[in-house]
């Protein structure tokens, strides 16, 4: 075979080919495409700031809001409460009386539902309630009970994260102050993949209008919502791509206390 020979069989076959991998690609049935890929779009519309007010100091956190203001509390004063209108145009500090002399603040929650407040340790513990008309705290617990963090649900009743003395690992729960106070705490809606305490470590909230407590892990890409009687109403994710808390604990034999490694 001559090289021209073998050269225009060659060019035939390659043209061969391609012709017979488009008909194939042509004819073939792909179904339906998804695109799993994860994208982060811009809006074509960018959200504009309409009001601006300078705070002056950092540490401020938003302890409550309704229609017309918006509440900031501050963990280096925790006495002193921040009022905001909702036009952001003019602010007002009130100071919060207690019914003591003197109260431990070693880990103090402001929270404000109109038109009640909350002034909560549950390190000491101590839960303190009074009426944003004359913010005049009065302590709420004759016996201990201890937690780690409260949202108020209503003027008698707060969502709480508390260790269990049944597990040793938090729980969420809840506090009625309706007579004497007690505590309900559920062992089904924190799920421990780790520890039990720094796995399920996260953010407690209350949707007062759905009335719903939120509950977002810190360590892993999931979300509980369950309603006023602790009942799990469903689970969500988040967009991280986590599902299994990455830690390690540590332990401490001569404190007996456990650490994150």
């Amino acid at each position: 075979m001559t090289p021209k020979k073998l050269y225009t069989s060659l060019f035939v076959c390659t043209i061969g080919s391609i012709g017979f991998i488009v008909l194939l690609f042509a004819f073939t049935n792909k179904g339906p495409q998804r695109d799993t890929s994860f994208k982060r779009g811009f809006l074509y519309d960018a959200p504009k700031k309409t009001h601006q007010l300078d705070l002056e100091y950092n540490g401020y956190d938003i302890a409550g809001v309704d229609r017309e203001q918006i509440y900031l509390s501050n963990f280096q004063s925790p006495l002193f409460l921040t009022v905001v209108d909702s036009a952001l145009q003019s602010k007002e500090v009130v100071h919060i009386a207690i019914d003591q002399d003197s109260l431990p603040l070693r880990s103090p929650q402001l929270r404000v539902i109109p038109p009640y407040f909350f002034l909560t340790d549950g390190t000491i513990p101590y839960i303190l309630r009074g009426r944003t008309e004359d913010w005049k705290a009065y302590s709420l617990l004759n016996d201990p009970l201890y937690f780690t963090n409260a949202q108020p649900m209503d003027s008698v009743t707060l969502a709480i994260r508390a260790i269990s003395n049944k597990t040793k690992e938090f729980a969420l729960g809840t506090i009625h102050l309706a007579d004497s106070a007690s505590i309900t705490l559920s062992h089904k809606l924190l799920q421990k993949q780790v520890d039990g305490i720094f796995d399920v470590d996260g953010t407690l909230q209350y949707n007062q209008q759905r009335q719903e407590l939120v509950y977002t892990y810190r360590y892993r890409n999931q979300y509980i919502v369950a309603n006023d009687s602790l009942q799990l109403q469903r689970l969500g994710k988040t967009i991280d791509t986590i599902s299994q808390a990455q830690i390690q604990v540590g332990t401490i034999a001569s404190k007996n206390q456990q650490k994150l490694a």
